[in-house]
């Protein structure tokens, strides 16, 4: 992502006269793509844990989602600043999936607790 919008900064030249702004839109289908595969595997892997009885997780789990959550919102807030810098709805984009998965960390950390 970073890469792409790095690229899509760069002003035309003569191999590019109209610019390299569709970097943003390739790099955004790039990161689209990954986390559809992330999701696949995700799933598939938490079909089998269900399936699977296992151990409550150990005390020490609560304290490394809350790192974790920590990192998430310090990223979701450097990556929206940047892309509302730049003015790039893929870097904005990227900030608020950052969001979604801390209110997924958030969710995890209620079933460690509980």
């Amino acid at each position: 992502m970073w890469g792409g919008l790095r690229v899509a900064t760069r002003d035309p030249d003569d191999h590019y006269p109209f610019g390299y702004g569709k970097a943003e839109s390739v790099a955004a289908a790039v990161v689209a793509m990954m986390l559809v595969a992330a999701a696949v595997g995700i799933s598939f892997e938490a079909v089998r844990e269900i399936r699977t009885p296992h151990k409550t997780p150990a005390p020490w789990t609560l304290l490394v989602l809350v790192a974790v959550l920590f990192v998430k919102f310090v990223l979701f807030r450097r990556t929206l600043s940047i892309g509302e810098e730049a003015g790039s709805t893929a870097g904005i984009s990227a900030g608020f999936s950052s969001s979604t998965l801390s209110c997924s960390m958030v969710k995890l950390a209620t079933g460690v607790i509980a």
